[in-house]
């Protein structure tokens, strides 16, 4: 079975998501394979083809990922395209939270399911959701224009409190996802992010660098 691990969004952020694809629906005169709201994921780990003798090891990884863990928080790290927003194939939302404790959970997943005959991920890890993929392009789209007027704080911040192994089952009309197992994280006053503006000049320069970390896009 192809499965994934995951962190899920709370149903407040997913209704902001579909609030912002249907404004993007309406600007985008692009053919778009938008991603259907309720089965958008930061994904932490794509396993690929699992058996079944394989999930007790697997849980057990991601149970000992999450010791000492507390809820944390997780914002909005700007919208953008892949390769690039003059003919992106791919349009995402990077995500970011204070510090570096999401890295520390995505090096901690690394290493226990390394263990376990896992290859490591050879990319740099970019968390990010994907909002849609392009699939006719069309010159009159203006994507750079439309998504500069997404602002951040539209979206706000949610509460990552658990870390989910999932199933994906492909058919006819999209992949549907199937909770195998949860880890729940520690409740606790979750650390607080402030976004800030970029300074004039300085959000195309985030903007290329996020798109250099992004790296290819592999379909979930």
């Amino acid at each position: 079975m192809r499965s994934f691990i995951a962190i899920d969004l709370p149903e407040v952020f997913i209704k902001k998501i579909k609030v912002l694809q249907d404004k993007l629906k309406r600007d985008c005169k692009a053919k778009v394979s938008w991603s259907a709201p309720e089965n958008i994921h930061l994904t932490l780990k794509f396993l690929g083809e699992v058996q079944e003798v394989q999930l007790d090891a697997i849980t057990t990884a991601i149970k000992n990922t999450c010791i000492g863990i507390n809820r944390f928080e997780l914002s909005v790290n700007g919208i953008n395209g892949f390769p690039n927003l003059n003919s992106p194939r791919v349009i995402w939302l990077g995500i970011k939270t204070c510090g570096n404790l999401l890295q520390t959970i995505y090096e901690r997943l690394e290493a226990v399911l390394a263990d376990l005959g896992f290859e490591k991920e050879k990319r740099r890890f970019s968390p990010h959701l994907t909002l849609g993929r392009i699939r006719e392009p069309d010159k009159e789209t203006d994507f750079k224009g439309i998504l500069a007027h997404v602002k951040d704080a539209e979206l706000g911040e949610f509460i990552a409190d658990g870390i989910v192994l999932y199933k994906s089952e492909l058919n006819p009309k999209g992949a549907v996802y199937t909770k195998l197992y949860e880890c729940p994280l520690t409740p606790s006053t979750p650390l607080k992010v402030v976004l800030k503006p970029f300074p004039d000049g300085e959000r195309e320069k985030e903007r290329g660098k996020r798109r250099r970390d992004y790296g290819s896009i592999r379909q979930e």
